[in-house]
């Protein structure tokens, strides 16, 4: 698409919101049937952007390696340039 120049999913008609929101359903659905139980996490998606949510680095890895690989059975991938991790320290009183 567009010679070559487009990362990430196309937003330029509601017919691409649509196949990006059914493709990326079902991307949803495999990472949540492949994570162990154990694992408290949440994940928000708005439309091709992941914000993933753990208590730990090592889940959040292990999340990440897990979306990767099935990213890439369609041939899609992570952005490194967009994926990093932050962490946010809470203290209750």
């Amino acid at each position: 698409m567009n010679y070559g120049l487009t990362n990430g999913t196309p937003q330029c008609s509601i017919l691409m919101d649509f196949i990006a929101e059914m493709v990326l359903g079902y991307i949803d659905e495999r990472l949540s049937e492949c994570l162990d139980k154990d694992i408290d996490y949440r994940i928000i998606r708005y439309r091709d952007d992941y914000c993933i949510f753990t208590n730990s680095k090592k889940d959040s890895d292990v999340i990440v390696r897990e979306l990767s690989k099935i990213l890439s059975e369609p041939r899609m991938r992570l952005n490194g340039e967009k994926t990093f991790f932050l962490m946010i320290l809470l203290i209750c009183q």
